[in-house]
């Protein structure tokens, strides 16, 4: 047993090492050890284990500002109409992948292509549109390009059934698709 537990040191010890960590006691092949000793390595290992622990907790509650671009994760297990909501469809997201969102066409115009994702999803999958502009009095023209009178990209902002929302096939393109239409949400982080 004294073999196991001073090669298991030995271990701890030596990836402690890298951090600028001293041992208290340090034994060789064949030296009796007392328990003493053994306890103090212990507290020294438990002290270093408190200070890297909080040294993590000090990093992960840091504000790091957002430099990155969303990535499709995948699409919400549950299918809807244009009028669900976006609130609804946000939580479809949250509910499936936590910390995710409701993909905007501006999100998957920057995601980075995941061909295995596409090819869970069965048809279509809604996204929010991400309008740039207007054409003419009642026109909206969403980044992808598409033109469609207002509220009409976005089925009414997710409240009607009537008209179009923007949709993402299997295939990677971006179209627009009768709000009547249950769908799944895509879902970004």
């Amino acid at each position: 047993m004294k073999k196991v537990t001073i090669f298991i040191m030995s271990t701890i010890i030596s990836s402690f090492a890298l951090a600028d960590f001293e041992i208290p006691n340090q034994f060789e092949d064949g030296q009796v050890t007392s328990a003493s000793q053994m306890n103090e390595n212990f507290q020294a290992l438990k002290a270093e284990l408190e200070v890297l622990e909080a040294r993590i907790t000090s990093l992960e509650s840091v504000s790091i500002p957002n430099n990155t671009k969303p990535i499709l994760v995948g699409f919400s297990e549950n299918s809807f109409n244009g009028s669900a909501g976006i609130g609804a469809m946000n939580k479809a997201c949250m509910d499936r992948y936590s910390g995710s969102f409701f993909c905007s066409s501006k999100d998957i115009l920057e995601s980075s292509y995941n061909e295995a994702l596409l090819t869970d999803l069965n048809d279509k999958a809604w996204l929010r549109p991400f309008n740039i502009g207007t054409a003419g009095n009642s026109n909206t023209i969403d980044i992808t390009g598409i033109i469609e009178g207002y509220g009409k990209n976005s089925c009414y902002a997710w409240t009607s059934n009537s008209d179009y929302g923007l949709t993402l096939t299997n295939e990677g393109d971006i179209g627009a698709t009768q709000c009547s239409s249950q769908l799944p949400v895509a879902c970004c982080k």
